[in-house]
């Protein structure tokens, strides 16, 4: 039985597994206004997306020979959505968005195209250890508030109060009794096996 987002994405696809980033990227003539209605239309993780050749849609266009400033343009418009405006819709760490944008002002900026592309396979790592990281703490953060609340409620406390007040060294205990060393490494393994691909 296939999940609600394995639908959503074997609808987003063609029978080569190319989303319509893929094949607006991959034609000779883009167009910038077409690339920003498909940039407005659908989330940037599908940029991110690899067809059944193993390849993204930003990919594609970028092994172009030759950029013009049109083209670097839309390569600019395709990165930054993907790399920087995805990692700001959790709220990252500036220091994170910094570091995309650096990414992405590198990758437009190279005019060879096989160093071009091992910069966008380096970004696109650097994005997922971001992903795995904000998974992390957020997964681990909410094992540790559902131990609080647990904790709160055997004992009758007011569940705001409690979980606003708890001093340094319970926090310790609060962590290892959720269970996040646990279940962190099995979840973020199932969460991430699947991650490059539709």
């Amino acid at each position: 039985m296939q999940s609600s987002e394995d639908n959503a994405s074997n609808r987003l696809v063609d029978p080569f597994g190319m989303t319509p980033f893929h094949v607006l990227l991959s034609a000779a003539n883009c167009r910038m206004d077409l690339l920003q209605v498909l940039l407005d239309a659908y989330p940037p993780n599908v940029l991110g997306w690899k067809d059944g050749n193993g390849k993204t849609a930003i990919e594609y266009y970028s092994q172009r020979n030759y950029l013009t400033e049109d083209t670097r343009n839309m390569l600019r418009m395709a990165l930054r959505r993907w790399l920087v405006n995805s990692i700001s819709s959790w709220k990252a760490l500036e220091a994170w968005k910094s570091d995309m944008s650096n990414w992405v002002n590198t990758i437009v900026g190279e005019d060879e195209v096989e160093q071009r592309q091992s910069l966008l396979e380096e970004a696109s790592m650097v994005l997922l250890r971001y992903e795995r990281m904000e998974s992390t703490t957020l997964l681990e953060l909410s094992l540790w508030k559902m131990e609080l609340l647990k904790s709160a409620n055997e004992s009758g406390d007011d569940v705001v109060a409690r979980t606003t007040t708890v001093d340094k060294d319970d926090r310790g205990a609060y962590r290892v009794r959720s269970g996040a060393s646990v279940v962190i490494p099995n979840v973020i393994g199932f969460l991430f096996a699947t991650t490059s691909t539709v």
